[in-house]
């Protein structure tokens, strides 16, 4: 499943007011690559946009990004890192960071970064969502990733997306009925 990764193109460019006509026209080229899948150039653009402006958040988490979608975690990694540390108000940030981490296996790490990212963003059900695969690996955390499963129908019902996995859950479970 891939991170929950940026929901709004326009929210990468906020905060960037002090930022180069150029900054801006890389990470516009940066976000535009990614969308049609062409990593490299958004990688080349990324990294052009971090050589201007090195503490702009979003050229490391759209970097990150396309990395993720090559399962190249560890670079995933470190630009998650810092795009954290930049901005570390960012939910999507922490989910990035969170999502590498669980690509190299580190699971616990992965939680407590997708944890960060739901207290940022408590009703954005793509948090849960990514969260909840993380426990599914233990059996013994399962009743956490089902309480993962529940809270989004809650807070942002008709996602039926999650009924699916909270059927994955409970059959992981062993309840077969409720799957």
């Amino acid at each position: 499943i891939p991170a929950p990764l940026p929901s709004s193109p326009a929210r990468e460019l906020d905060g960037t007011s002090g930022t180069s006509s150029e900054g801006l026209a890389l990470l516009l080229w940066c976000m535009s690559a990614l969308a049609d899948g062409n990593f490299r150039d958004a990688q080349k653009a990324c990294s052009r946009a971090i050589k201007l402006d090195r503490w702009s958040p979003a050229p490391y988490k759209l970097r990150g990004a396309s990395y993720l979608f090559q399962k190249r975690f560890e670079q995933a990694r470190v630009d998650f890192a810092y795009a954290v540390r930049l901005d570390p108000s960012d939910s999507e940030n922490h989910a990035g960071y969170a999502e590498a981490l669980r690509g190299q296996g580190k699971y616990r790490e992965a939680i407590a970064q997708f944890s960060v990212a739901i207290r940022l963003a408590p009703t954005d059900a793509r948090m849960w969502m990514a969260r909840r695969w993380s426990p599914a690996v233990f059996p013994r955390e399962l009743p956490e990733a089902l309480s993962d499963c529940n809270t989004p129908l809650w807070t942002v019902p008709g996602q039926t997306n999650i009924l699916d996995s909270r059927g994955l859950v409970y059959l992981r479970m062993g309840r077969l009925y409720d799957a």
